[in-house]
């Protein structure tokens, strides 16, 4: 059975390996888009992913409006939009 495949959505470095890391530790498979663009393109000709986490705050586009404007998924279902919870650690 393929483990669930998560995209990781994130432009700090750092952040993104840490959060893949979890994510790999929890059981599931994952790859990381620095930016929302990256993200459509990985969306749109890697895989299908099972869920995404999202960066509110992306250097090309504002998470808000990221689920309205991204392509839809290889098999044409479009990605649903899940809850989004902002957190800032800084």
């Amino acid at each position: 059975m393929e483990l669930p495949y998560i995209l990781i959505v994130e432009d700090e470095h750092a952040l993104s390996l840490a959060l893949a890391a979890a994510v790999k530790q929890a059981g599931f498979q994952a790859d990381t888009a620095p930016s929302a663009a990256q993200a459509r393109e990985a969306i749109q000709s890697k895989r299908n992913y099972d869920a995404m986490i999202l960066d509110i705050g992306l250097p090309d586009q504002m998470a808000w409006n990221f689920s309205r404007l991204s392509p839809r998924r290889k098999d044409r279902r479009p990605l649903s939009s899940p809850p989004m919870a902002k957190s800032r650690i800084r």
